[in-house]
């Protein structure tokens, strides 16, 4: 089960289209969860489907394809760069990246921006 599960998860990212990515994570999902061993699978597996779902989202509301395929905080960079500050903190608050990590984002952004009267904030 746990291998089906696995080649689910590596043809995921093998598949060009991101709704077939979502379509075979989903699968593997579904198996993960019916085993009590791979709960952490499950779960992981369950933060990169909102993952990709979120970054879709943003990038539906945009028009900008820059988000599909980043982690997490090359998101929150995108987002803050793209002056999407309550979708940063959507995805801080969604995803629960270290506080240091995303303090860490947030100043890289923002001085990509020279925003230097928020970095004093």
């Amino acid at each position: 089960l746990q291998d089906a599960a696995s080649l689910l998860v590596s043809d995921a990212y093998r598949a060009s289209d991101v709704h077939k990515r979502l379509e075979k994570l989903g699968f593997a999902l579904e198996m993960y969860r019916n085993n009590r061993a791979y709960s952490f699978h499950a779960k992981m597996t369950e933060q990169q489907l909102k993952l990709i779902e979120f970054q879709l989202d943003l990038e539906e509301k945009t028009g900008e394809t820059c988000f599909v395929d980043k982690s997490l905080l090359d998101t929150i960079y995108a987002c803050l760069t793209l002056g999407l500050s309550a979708d940063s903190e959507k995805a801080r608050y969604t995803f629960k990246p270290s506080e240091a990590s995303f303090y860490r984002t947030k100043i890289k952004a923002l001085c990509k921006l020279q925003a230097w009267d928020e970095l004093r904030r």
